[in-house]
C-alpha cells in the first residue's frame, strides 16, 4: 500500500494468506507434491505484486504530472508535455530490480531507455524535430524505488481527457476498470468543464465512487478562497446523477511535490497530499477493485488445497491397496486411455454444437442492436432542421453511434463470459463423470475459470503492467477490454463522416439529406461487419481455448494419477513398505488441510470478501 510519511498497516490479511501458503508449500513437499508445490509459489508470489494500483486522470494543465511526482517522491515525469504528443506513463514501484524505463511500442517491441526526466521529455513528446520519434508508442513503463510506496505498485498517469478519442477510450477500457483507485484532478479555479463533466458520465459512473478521488488541484493559486473553491467544486460535482455524494479534495500537487523534495513534514499536511494519501489507503482496502482480486486470489487457494486433499486422499486409499489391486486400476486405466480418443470425438461434436448456439445468439443480439441503431440515426438525421450541421455531423452522430456501443459491451460483455463459463463448467463434470465412472479413485476435476483472462486479446494488453500485475480482474468484462479500443475508437475518430462535412453545408441541407442518410448508413454497416467480425471472434478463440484447455488438464490429471499408482506398485515391489502407515501420515496430512480450509475461509471473510466456495 501508499504509506507516504505514514507506517501505518491497513490490513494484515495478505501476510496471513501467505504464511497460509507457505504451510501448504510444507505439506506439499513432505509428501512430493512438487506441482502443488510451485503452485502455491506461483499464487504467493502474486499476492506480493497485488499491490495498489492508482490510475490518474484529468484534462492537461490541471497538475497530473506533477501531482504524480509528488506521490513518487522525485521530479520525474515531465511537467510541460504538450497535449498532442503525451504518452501514457505506467510507474512500478521496485526495489528488487535496477531503476530502468522501457518504451512499449504497438507492435510489441520493447526499447530501454534511461530513466530521467530528460529522457522521458523526449519520449513523452516530440519536439520540434519532427523526427517522429513517439510514432507507434504504446507508453512507456518505469521500475524504480518510491520512497514510501510499496513494492509492486502501480501508478498510471494517463494523457489528458482532452487529448486524441483513442487516449481517452484506452483510460476508459483498460485502465479505469483495473484501478483500485482513480484520482481525477479537476483545476480549482475551473472544476468540472463540459468535457470533463461528459467524462464523468460516460466513464466514471460505470466505475462506482468506491474507488473515486476527486482531487480539486491548484489550492494554492485559490488566494485565500479556499471554502469558495471547494463549494462550487462541490456543486458541479453533486449536480451529476449518482455523484451526489461526490466530496472533492482541496490540495497544492506543487507545494506537496516540493514538500517531499525537502522533507517538510509540516508543508507536505498543509498541502492537501497528506489527506490525500489517507484517502487513497482507505480506498485501496475497502474499494470493489481490491475485493474482486482477493476474493480470487482466496478461490485459487482453495482450488489449490482442494486439489492437494485430493492427492492426499488417493495415495492414502492407494497405500491400503495390494499389489493385485493396484495392478487392476493401472489395467483400467490404460483401457480408458484407449477409449479416449473417441471420448474426444465426442467431446468435439459437444463443443461445436455449444460455439453454433452461442454464435447464434450473439449475432442475433448485435443485428438487433444494429438495426435498432441505424433506424434512431435516421430519425435523427430526418428530423434535423438546420444550425449546427458540423456539430452534428462530428459529434452528435457518433456520440450516439459510441454510446450504443459501449451500452450493448456493458450489458452482454458479461453475459457472454458468463456462457463461457458455463461452457467450461459443463466439460469439467462431464469429463469428470466420464472419468470416475470407471476408476475406483479420485475423480479428475477440471478449473478453466481463468480461461478469458488467459485470452492474447492484443499486444498492448500483454505488455500493460496493470495486466501483468493482476489482469482482468476489476469489474470490466474482457470482451470490453477487446472491444474497446479496436471497435469504439475508429468510431469516434470518424469525425463525423468528413466527407459528408465536405459536401453538405448548412444551406443546402435538405437537397442533400439523402446523401447524408446514405453516408451514415454506408458506414454504420461497416461498422457492423467489424463489430460482429471482432466479437464472434472473440467467442470462437475463448471456446477453441476452453476445449484445449480441457483436454490439456485431463490429460495432464491422467498422467499424474497413473504415475500415483505406478509409484506405489513400485514401492511395494522393492521393499515391504508399511502401508497401513503410510495411509495414516497421509490421512493426518489430510486432516491438516481439511483444517486449513476453515482457516483460508475465516481469512477470506474477515477481509471483507463475498467469499464463496468453488
Amino acid at each position: 500500500m501508499l504509506n507516504v510519511n505514514d507506517n501505518e498497516s491497513f490490513s494484515t490479511h495478505p501476510l496471513e494468506l501467505q504464511e497460509w501458503l507457505i504451510r501448504l508449500q510444507q505439506i506439499c513437499a513432505k509428501h512430493e507434491l512438487s506441482g502443488n508445490a510451485k503452485a502455491a509459489e506461483r499464487l504467493k508470489a502474486e499476492l506480493e505484486w497485488q499491490s495498489l494500483r492508482i490510475v490518474v486522470v484529468g484534462e492537461f494543465n490541471n497538475g497530473k504530472s506533477t501531482l504524480v511526482n509528488a506521490l513518487v517522491g522525485e521530479r520525474l515525469l515531465p511537467m510541460d508535455v504538450t497535449p498532442t504528443t503525451a504518452q501514457i506513463h505506467w510507474m512500478v514501484s521496485n526495489t528488487e530490480e535496477a531503476r530502468r524505463a522501457e518504451i512499449h511500442y504497438e507492435d510489441g517491441t520493447v526499447q530501454s531507455i534511461e530513466a530521467t526526466e530528460q529522457s522521458l521529455q523526449h519520449w513523452s513528446a516530440d519536439g520540434d524535430d519532427s523526427s517522429g520519434s513517439t510514432a507507434g508508442i504504446s507508453g512507456i513503463e518505469l521500475h524504480m524505488p518510491m520512497r514510501g510506496i510499496e513494492q509492486g505498485t502501480v501508478i498510471v498517469d494517463t494523457p489528458g481527457l482532452n487529448d486524441l478519442n483513442e487516449m481517452r477510450s484506452d483510460v476508459t477500457y483498460q485502465y479505469i476498470p483495473r484501478a483500485d483507485v482513480v484520482i481525477v484532478v479537476l483545476h480549482a479555479l475551473q472544476p468540472v468543464r463540459a468535457t470533463e463533466r461528459e467524462f464523468l458520465e460516460e466513464t466514471l459512473l460505470k466505475a462506482g465512487l468506491d474507488r473515486i478521488v476527486f482531487v480539486l488541484n491548484f489550492a494554492d493559486l485559490t488566494d485565500g478562497a479556499e471554502v469558495e473553491a471547494l463549494s462550487a467544486a462541490r456543486k458541479r460535482l453533486q449536480s451529476i446523477p449518482s455523484f451526489a455524494q461526490a466530496e472533492p479534495l482541496l490540495v497544492s500537487a506543487l507545494e506537496g511535490f516540493e514538500a517531499r523534495m525537502d522533507d517538510n513534514d509540516a508543508l507536505w499536511e498543509s498541502s492537501g497530499m497528506a489527506l490525500l494519501v489517507k484517502e487513497i489507503q482507505r480506498l485501496s482496502e475497502k474499494g470493489s477493485a481490491a475485493d474482486l482480486r482477493w476474493k480470487s486470489s482466496c478461490r485459487s487457494a482453495e482450488r489449490l488445497l482442494h486439489d492437494v486433499i485430493d492427492v492426499l486422499e488417493a495415495r492414502s486409499k492407494a497405500a491400503l491397496f495390494n499389489r493385485d489391486e493396484l495392478q487392476a486400476e493401472l489395467e483400467e486405466l490404460r483401457r480408458w486411455r484407449n477409449g479416449w480418443t473417441e471420448r474426444q470425438q465426442l467431446l468435439q461434436g459437444y463443443v461445436e454444437d455449444r460455439r453454433i448456439e452461442l454464435k447464434q445468439m450473439v449475432s442475433k443480439s448485435i443485428l438487433y442492436m444494429f438495426e435498432s441503431m441505424t433506424e434512431d440515426l435516421m430519425e435523427m438525421t430526418e428530423s434535423y432542421q438546420g444550425g449546427d450541421l458540423a456539430k452534428f455531423v462530428s459529434v452528435d452522430v457518433p456520440l450516439t453511434v459510441k454510446r450504443r456501443l459501449k451500452g450493448w459491451i456493458e450489458q452482454y460483455g458479461y453475459r457472454i463470459d458468463e456462457l463461457l463459463g458455463k461452457l467450461a463448467d459443463q466439460l469439467s463434470i462431464g469429463l469428470s463423470q466420464s472419468f470416475g465412472g470407471d476408476i475406483r479413485l479420485r475423480p479428475v476435476t477440471i478449473d478453466l475459470s481463468d480461461v478469458r483472462v488467459d485470452a492474447d486479446v492484443t499486444v498492448e494488453k500483454r505488455t500493460d503492467p496493470m495486466v501483468k500485475s493482476g489482469l482482468i480482474v476489476g469489474g470490466v468484462s474482457a470482451l470490453a477490454v477487446l472491444l474497446g479500443g479496436p471497435i469504439v475508437v475508429p468510431i469516434i475518430t470518424l469525425s463525423g463522416l468528413p466527407l459528408v462535412q465536405k459536401t453538405i453545408r448548412d444551406r443546402d441541407y435538405k437537397a442533400q439529406k439523402p446523401k447524408l442518410t446514405a453516408a451514415i448508413r454506408e458506414q454504420l454497416e461497416l461498422v457492423e461487419i467489424r463489430f460482429a467480425e471482432e466479437t464472434l471472434g472473440y467467442v470462437t478463440d475463448c471456446i477453441n481455448r476452453i476445449h484445449r484447455l480441457a483436454v490439456e488438464q485431463f490429460d495432464k490429471r491422467l498422467d499424474s494419477y497413473t504415475a500415483e499408482m505406478e509409484q506405489q506398485l513400485t514401492k511395494l515391489e522393492r521393499s515391504a513398505t508399511n502401508g497401513e502407515e503410510l495411509a495414516r501420515q497421509l490421512r493426518d496430512a489430510k486432516l491438516e488441510t481439511e483444517l486449513m480450509a476453515g482457516e483460508l475461509k475465516r481469512i477470506a471473510a474477515e477481509r471483507g470478501a463475498e467469499y464463496e466456495r468453488v
